[in-house]
């Protein structure tokens, strides 16, 4: 923890955009790692949420100035998961409305990608996520009602993507409507 605490606030009063164009994959991976350290809270994380956030969106910055100069494949799937990191440190800091703002940001971005990046399994794999997500802040408001539709449509994705498996199960799959179910008792 010690350490990464002093990598964070040494980082903090960094010049992000004199980061070199070859360091922006790194820099951005570095900074994502600091949010999930401290924001994602699936586990041992820090839980500072404030902290994580401003990593995540520094990363997100870097990742969208590459993005912007060269779209490619590499890149489609670390701009889409850098937004569902923000989304989930929002909905593990309980803003919702605001996790909810993220995840639709993947999805605008998937549908605005060329279809040799929006098909790729990664990043089918990360829209359903998203909108999974979205489902999941709707039902953490109290709205198992309005998280219905998107768990299906998570849903239809992946069995799209498990259709691309040759014969192989998607095992996440079935999982998406489950805690929406379960909500109803």
């Amino acid at each position: 923890r010690e350490y990464v605490d002093v990598l964070a606030t040494e980082m903090e009063g960094f010049d992000w955009s004199a980061v070199p164009p070859e360091e922006e994959l790194r820099t951005a991976k570095v900074l994502s790692s600091i949010a999930a350290f401290y924001g994602e809270g699936f586990g041992t994380h820090l839980e500072d949420h404030e902290r994580a956030e401003r990593f995540a969106l520094r990363g997100i910055q870097l990742l969208e100035r590459r993005w912007r100069r060269a779209p490619e494949a590499e890149w489609a799937f670390e701009v889409v998961g850098a937004y569902i990191l923000l989304g989930d440190i929002r909905f593990t800091g309980g803003k919702y409305r605001e996790a909810i703002a993220a995840y639709e940001k993947v999805v605008q971005l998937v549908v605005a990608m060329p279809a040799e990046f929006r098909n790729r399994p990664t990043v089918l794999t990360g829209k359903s996520v998203a909108i999974s997500m979205i489902g999941d802040s709707l039902l953490a408001q109290g709205q198992p009602q309005a998280a219905i539709p998107y768990q299906q449509q998570a849903l239809a994705i992946r069995e799209q993507y498990a259709a691309s498996l040759e014969g192989r199960k998607d095992p996440w799959a079935p999982t998406y409507l489950g805690n929406v179910w379960l909500s109803f008792g």
